[in-house]
């Protein structure tokens, strides 16, 4: 705790070898679960979307990703 300044974060369709990268929130990772203990840490730092899969075509995907996150924390607010 207090020790995280920036993180790369993804999700993965499954565990294990040969499973690709998904959009935030449709994987295995608990995506929002992370970011609920980043905010009980008073995370201030960077979040780096790490998204490999349709490399040539990967905007949209990280796009929503950023949605998810940003859906995420609005939802939060009280």
């Amino acid at each position: 705790e207090g020790r995280v300044i920036s993180l790369h974060m993804k999700d993965r369709a499954a565990l294990g070898p040969n499973n690709h990268d998904v959009v935030f929130g449709t994987g295995v990772a608990d995506i929002g679960g992370v970011l609920a203990e980043l905010r009980r840490q008073n995370f201030s730092g960077n979040i780096a979307v790490e998204y490999e899969f349709n490399w040539h075509h990967s905007v949209p995907d990280i796009a929503q990703c950023i949605g998810f996150i940003r859906g995420w924390a609005a939802g939060q607010k009280k």
